[in-house]
Formats: C-alpha cells, sequence, structure tokens
C-alpha cells in the first residue's frame, strides 16, 4: 500500500536534484591547449529579451541562427607571438582580434592573457602588434573575470588597470571596474543543447586612453561601459551563450551573441552533401592557412569547393590535379576568419568530404 507514496517520493527528489543549482568553480573555466567552438548569432536573432532571469529559469534560445563561427583557442604563451615576454611564462592566451584600429593607429594579433587559481580567473597580460614590433604588458591590476565559486545571488566587484608602452606612437593605459552578479540559475538551451547553468550579470566601466607623444602630444580617451551576459555550465570551458550590448534607458540593446557549438562531422557531411560523401584526409589540421590534401591519387577534371557551416558557398572551381586543388583552395583559406569549413572534391560523381579548421 506504500508504493506509490514510495514512487511519488522517489519522482519528487529525482526533479528536485536534476532542477538544482549549480555552482561554477575554477575547473569551468580555459585550460591551456582548449579549442572551443562557437557560432555568432545576430543580435536581433530571434528577437529574445536576454535580460529575463529569475531563481529556477528556463531560458530557451533555441531558434538562434547562426551567421559565422570562430575558434576560442587557448594556447600556452610560448607558443604565441609574445614568447618573448618573461612575465608571460606560465601564462596562457587568446587571439581575440586579427586588427583594431586604422591608419596610424592600426593594432595587429590582438590576444589576452590568463591565468587562474581556485578563488579566481582573470587576465592578466595583453599583446599586440605595432608597425610590425609584438608589444606586451601585463596589469599592475588584474582584470577579475571571475571570482570562486560562483553560485546564485552572489555579488561581486574589483578594479583592472593595464600600461603598454608603444615606441614610436605612446602609452596604452586600460583602466575601470568590474561588478559581477549571479543573478539567475536553472536551464538553458540553445543550438548547442540543453544544460544546467548560472546565469552572470557583469557591468563594465572602462577608459581606453591612448598617449600619443609621436608625432605631436595628444591624449585620446574613450570611456566605455558594457554590460555582458553569460550562461554557465559545468565542464564547458566557454558559456554556452554570451550576449555584451549597452544598457540605457530605453534599456538593454545587445550588440554581440555567441553561443557554445561543435556540431559532429558526419552529421554536417550528410546535411550539406549527402551520405554518399567519402571522407577526405586534411591536413595540418587545424592549422592557420594552409590545407593539404592527402592519400588522394586520382587526376582528371574534378571540381572543389568550400563550404563554411551555414552551408554557404565560399568557393567553387574546376581543376584537374590534387596540386591545383589545394592551390585554389588556399588562396582563399588566407581571407577566411577562424572558423570549421568543409572542403568537397567531386570526380567521377563521386563525392569527397573533409573538415578543416582554421585558428
Amino acid at each position: 500500500m506504500f508504493r506509490p507514496l514510495t514512487l511519488f517520493l522517489a519522482f519528487v527528489c529525482s526533479c528536485a536534484v536534476s532542477l538544482a543549482q549549480i555552482t561554477i568553480t575554477s575547473a569551468d573555466m580555459p585550460v591551456s591547449g582548449d579549442t572551443l567552438r562557437y557560432c555568432n548569432a545576430s543580435p536581433n536573432s530571434g528577437s529574445y529579451d536576454f535580460t529575463l532571469t529569475s531563481a529556477n529559469h528556463t531560458w530557451n534560445f533555441t531558434n538562434l541562427n547562426c551567421i559565422s563561427q570562430g575558434i576560442a583557442n587557448y594556447k600556452n604563451a610560448s607558443s604565441t607571438p609574445y614568447a618573448f615576454y618573461p612575465a608571460f611564462f606560465g601564462k596562457y592566451g587568446t587571439k581575440i582580434a586579427d586588427t583594431i584600429g586604422f591608419g596610424t593607429f592600426k593594432f595587429t594579433n590582438i590576444w589576452d592573457f590568463y591565468g587562474k587559481t581556485s578563488t579566481v580567473f582573470k587576465a592578466e597580460g595583453y599583446g599586440l602588434t605595432y608597425s610590425g614590433i609584438p608589444l606586451a604588458a601585463t596589469y599592475s591590476d588584474d582584470d577579475e573575470i571571475y571570482q570562486f565559486p560562483l553560485q546564485y545571488n552572489d555579488r561581486d566587484s574589483s578594479t583592472f588597470r593595464l600600461s603598454m608602452s608603444i615606441p614610436g606612437l605612446g602609452t596604452y593605459i586600460r583602466k575601470g571596474y568590474r561588478i559581477n552578479l549571479v543573478d539567475g540559475w536553472g536551464t538553458i538551451t540553445t543550438p548547442y543543447g540543453t544544460f544546467n547553468c548560472l546565469r552572470v550579470k557583469s557591468t563594465i566601466s572602462e577608459i581606453d586612453s591612448l598617449l600619443i607623444t609621436t608625432p605631436i602630444p595628444l591624449n585620446l580617451g574613450f570611456p566605455i561601459k558594457t554590460t555582458e551576459y553569460k550562461w554557465l555550465a559545468n565542464g564547458q570551458h566557454l558559456p554556452i551563450l554570451e550576449v555584451r550590448g549597452n544598457t540605457s534607458v530605453m534599456g538593454f540593446t545587445p550588440t554581440q551573441v555567441r553561443y557554445r557549438y561543435s556540431p559532429p562531422a558526419s552529421s554536417i557531411q550528410e546535411n550539406l552533401f549527402g551520405n554518399t560523401a567519402e571522407q577526405l584526409t586534411l591536413y595540418p589540421n587545424p592549422s592557420e592557412q594552409e590545407i593539404h590534401i592527402q592519400n588522394f591519387t586520382h587526376t582528371g577534371k574534378m571540381s572543389v569547393s568550400l563550404t563554411d557551416l551555414s552551408g554557404k558557398q565560399l568557393l567553387q572551381s574546376e581543376v584537374w590535379n590534387v596540386q591545383e586543388a589545394e592551390q585554389v583552395l588556399n588562396a582563399k583559406t588566407q581571407t577566411l576568419p577562424q572558423g570549421t569549413y568543409f572542403v568537397e572534391l567531386i570526380f567521377n560523381n563521386q563525392k569527397y568530404v573533409g573538415r578543416w579548421i582554421k585558428l
């Protein structure tokens, strides 16, 4: 007679466990060697209100549309252009931009460098290249991105400051403060899947300054205030969803939306090319620019194409051998952003498909 009650209690307990809030620790942050893929979505994708939150909240962002992809590739500092900088020993970083600025104020190869302990994940350094010269600096006051453990209703604040001398130009200074609030917990669903999560709202107020000494003294200051919403899950090392934007009296306006993504190669190949595609081996993979095709010995008229994750064809050409195919591909890959791409060869009505990752 007690069996129905026992089953009911078991059901209630299982629901309580599945809906319990999680805790985020340093183990959930990126580590050196991570290659974490993501998709960029339109800020207006799905007309979502990203500000909504609560305890035990259900966020459903299944209609986010991937318009481009990228890779957060975390490398040991010794494998970056800024390995020369002694203070970066033991640190790891990721490239955040290929180019910023313009003309005299153009900088390339922009990297952030990180460190973490059991109590904090923080930005500790910054690297950029100016006029072909790699430059690096550490924060005199680190930017503490997360303080652990993170649980619902946690709030913290911190300041940061970095100063970098730029020979032949002047000094770059970044300073400001960050306020974090864990303002929600529950489950989030994106095209990547469904996860138990914590939602962190970050408000960052900073001033980026360029104190120019050459050719004429000039002080350029750029105040920036940004609001970030990040949905964090255990073991993912990158937010399941990250939304950045501006908050005003009119409300929150998103300017950047990206979500964690790692599509199965087999399903992508079936969707884009059909079930008859044979495997094409590409190397080095991943790599920064070049694609080479391995063990493809056919010669004669063939079609080569390059496609991104969304199925958009970026290149299509007729060639006569694998060497010509590589030349056509490599002329295109130099201009592509980081991400995942698919190479297709068609020879005698047979399709050969390989997946290639650009770093």
